[in-house]
Order: C-alpha cells, then structure tokens, then sequence
C-alpha cells in the first residue's frame, strides 16, 4: 500500500483520482462491450472507422486512437478473422489499403454504441451541466499539455 502522505499534493491527489477514473471507467466498458460481442479495443476501432472521412486507413485509426500502427494491426488482424472489418484495396491509390466495417462488424458497433451510451448517461448522471462542462474544458486542456509534453520527449 502506498504512503498517502505521498499523494496530499493537490497536483498529485488529482492525478491519482484521474487515473483511477480512467481504469474504473475502462473497467465498466470493457464490461458492456463484452455483451455486446466486442472489446474496449475493436469497439474504438470500430468508431474511428464509423466517424473518420472516407476512405479510412490504418494510419488514421492509429493516429486518432494515438496508437503505434503495429498495435492497431495486430486487433485489425483478429478483427478480420472474426468478419468484423475487411481490409479493402482503395480504388485511388491500389497500394493502400482502407478498412471498412462489415455488415456483423455494423450490427456488433450499433449494439455496443447504445449499451456504451446507457453506461455513459449513468456514470455522468453525478454531475450537473455546468460541471461537466468544467470537466470537459479541463480534461480539453490537460489533453493538450499532454499532446506538448508527448512531442517535446519523442513520444
């Protein structure tokens, strides 16, 4: 157990509470997507590609879920094999490949989209408007430092 002393800085107690959000809440949705058919991993995948302009690349699901290529190719790998993606060849530049969601790959992403909003909604039912518009202005900034603080050590 760690010596609570160490985390009476406000600056670290904050850090601290954030991170157990985040592993809290990438708890609860693994658990959704579970029944839904999916992982936490192929669900983000899944969005990207329901969102990102046309045609969609491995690069761009890489880049927006600030992931290495590899890593994203590795669950594009399972994902085909479990008919959820299909990689196609694009019709303007025949060396790249594109990914398109498959019609199981639709069905699996709608399903996990309305469960993940239900657990969205509840978790977030703690806080008023305006606090989540606090919340959504200084995770926006924190995100930010961190994008710097990434670029400024070679990240």
């Amino acid at each position: 157990m760690p010596n609570e002393s160490a985390f009476d800085h406000p600056i670290h107690k904050m850090w601290i509470m954030l991170d157990q959000a985040y592993v809290a809440a990438s708890r609860c949705q693994e658990a959704v997507f579970a029944r839904a058919g999916l992982t936490l991993q192929q669900y983000r995948v899944l969005m990207v590609i329901d969102a990102a302009q046309k045609p969609v690349k491995l690069t761009d699901v890489a880049r927006w879920l600030n992931r290495n290529n590899n890593s994203i190719s590795l669950i594009v790998d399972r994902m085909e094999k479990v008919n959820l993606v299909e990689r196609v060849r694009d019709l303007k530049d025949r060396r790249a490949l594109r990914l398109v969601m498959t019609a199981k790959g639709e069905e699996f992403f709608k399903r996990a989209t309305v469960r993940g909003r239900e657990l969205i909604e509840a978790m977030m039912s703690c806080c008023t408007e305006g606090e989540m518009q606090v919340l959504t202005y200084l995770l926006g900034r924190l995100s930010e430092e961190a994008a710097r603080a990434s670029r400024a050590n070679g990240s």
